[in-house]
């Protein structure tokens, strides 16, 4: 179950323009973004999922409208825009810095609970229209608060990087939760002479 939260922290309007956040229909700003404005950390990216293939050729010329960006590069998994934070960011970053604007096209979904469903991490499965409304399934507000690290959809491919990523940021996770996911000994094995990570 997905449940809405009110918070204070919002994107710059002219990137909430551009982007045109949907909750029913998408596009969706979730993962990493919504996370570090929930609790007040540097955002570094912005991932843009979408309901439907129509919604990236929308965004990309909304993009080239309202912020003056066109594609920096792209791959199979998402179509990459940078954006240099100007004067009236100040709020929200130094002028001159660089976001990276991701609109995530490897699929599309039907909803947020989707997103979410694909989503490693329980600290992850949050979203926000961008004005202060925030989304996210129950675990996450505690999760968020303690730091841990909750695996809610094991994927081997990417574990120990995504792991060691979300640990830097902070982020722990209890003894049980790590043995129960490197239980796949071929994992283990990967990291070279059987060395154990617990």
């Amino acid at each position: 179950m997905i449940y809405s939260y009110n918070g204070k922290k919002q994107l710059p309007e002219k990137i909430v323009k551009a982007i045109q956040p949907n909750y029913k229909t998408g596009p969706w700003i979730a993962g990493g973004c919504p996370r570090c404005l929930w609790q007040d950390e540097p955002i570094n990216d912005i991932d843009i999922w979408i309901g439907h293939p129509s919604q990236v050729l929308e965004l990309t010329n909304r993009f080239h409208e309202h912020l003056g960006i066109g594609i920096s590069f792209s791959t199979d998994n998402a179509l990459t825009f940078d954006y240099y934070a100007t004067k009236e960011d100040r709020a929200w970053a130094e002028v001159n810095e660089k976001w990276k604007l991701q609109i995530i096209v490897r699929k599309k979904f039907t909803c947020l609970e989707e997103i979410f469903n694909d989503f490693d991490f329980t600290v992850c499965q949050i979203a926000t229209n961008g004005e202060g409304k925030f989304y996210m399934t129950e675990q996450v507000a505690e999760d968020l608060h303690t730091r841990r690290l909750r695996v809610s959809r094991f994927n081997k491919e990417g574990f120990l990087e995504r792991w060691a990523k979300y640990t830097m940021y902070g982020f722990e996770m209890t003894k049980e939760d790590l043995q129960q996911n490197l239980n796949d000994t071929e994992l283990v094995w990967s990291l070279g002479d059987g060395r154990s990570l617990y």
